[in-house]
This record gives structure tokens, sequence and C-alpha cells, in this order.
């Protein structure tokens, strides 16, 4: 089927209309994730703009160097709380960042001194010491036995060269 002169003109308009209209939200969440500009400085609209943009400029400015914390259930298996995934419609979703802030305040509940260190892939407990908390802010994590896992990662320099079997990590086993 070809298309005639009018018809390939109409679909160029289209086009061009929708690559402007897509250029203009991308431009306009990066304005409004600027702390402090003078081109967007409507808090309210910042915020309307802010609450329905997917993920943000977050990725941007998180440290590599953060520590890292994972949630297993009773069997060792990882609670998948990956924001960019499938499952998670690559951002969109917002569960899985309610779950990694809830990780969070369950991991800020455990004093220091409760947490076992080890080394290496294979996650073991040596003493069976279960932290019980209770928060009301936990919403979306079910009530159970679960294990917290915290490691920082190697340096990037140092990635290619240190063996997962010598990165540490800091374990506690919990109840809610």
């Amino acid at each position: 089927m070809r298309l005639s002169g009018i018809d390939a003109q109409k679909i160029n308009i289209r086009f061009i209309l929708i690559l402007l209209l897509f250029v203009y939200f991308v431009l306009l969440i990066f304005f409004v994730s600027i702390p402090d500009n003078t081109i967007i400085s409507d808090s309210i609209f910042k915020k309307n703009i802010a609450s329905i943009s997917p993920q943000g400029w977050g990725f941007f400015t998180k440290s590599p160097r953060e520590e890292l914390i994972y949630l297993y259930n009773s069997n060792f298996e990882r609670i998948d709380f990956n924001n960019s995934s499938p499952k998670n419609f690559f951002g969109i979703k917002r569960y899985s960042r309610a779950l990694s802030r809830e990780v969070s305040i369950l991991a800020s509940n455990v004093n220091d001194s409760v947490w076992t260190e080890g080394k290496g892939i294979q996650i073991f407990i040596k003493e069976e010491r279960i932290i019980d908390i209770k928060d009301d802010r936990i919403k979306h994590i079910k009530k159970g036995e679960y294990y917290l896992v915290k490691y920082n990662l190697p340096p990037w320099a140092l990635s290619k060269v240190t063996s997962k079997d010598m990165i540490p990590y800091k374990i506690c086993h919990i109840k809610m």
C-alpha cells in the first residue's frame, strides 16, 4: 500500500508533534527535579509533576559506595525489590520502592551489636538469636521470620579482582 503525499504529510506532522510532546515532558521532569531553579519555582506544580514521574533522577545521585541491604525469607530466598524489573513496570510501579524503604526501616531497628559478621557467598547464622521488631510503618512486608543482610560492594577498580567469597557482610535474623 502506497501513501499519497497528503497522508505522508499527516504522518510526519503527527510524528513531529509526538516527538515535541515527549521532549517537552522530559525537559519538564528534568527542571522539576532541580531543587533551586528560576525556570520552575512553583512548589505545588513541582510536587504534582514529581508525583507522576516514575523514577525521577535518583539514579544519578545515589552513591555507588552505599551499603546494600537485602531481605531474605526463612528459606534464604532473596526478596526481590528491584525497581527496574519488568515485574515493577520498569520503575512505574512504586511497590518496590515501598519495600526498599521498609527494609531500611527494619535495618534501622537493629542495634549494631546484634549483627553477625561473615564473608563469602554462603550465608549462615552461627547463633540463632532472633530479633523481634514491631514497627507500625511496615505495611508491605508480611509478618514472619526474615534475614537482613548488608554489605558494601568493592570499589569498581577492584571488582574484577575481588572474589565473591571475600566480600564481608553482616547478617541478622529478625521476626515481625
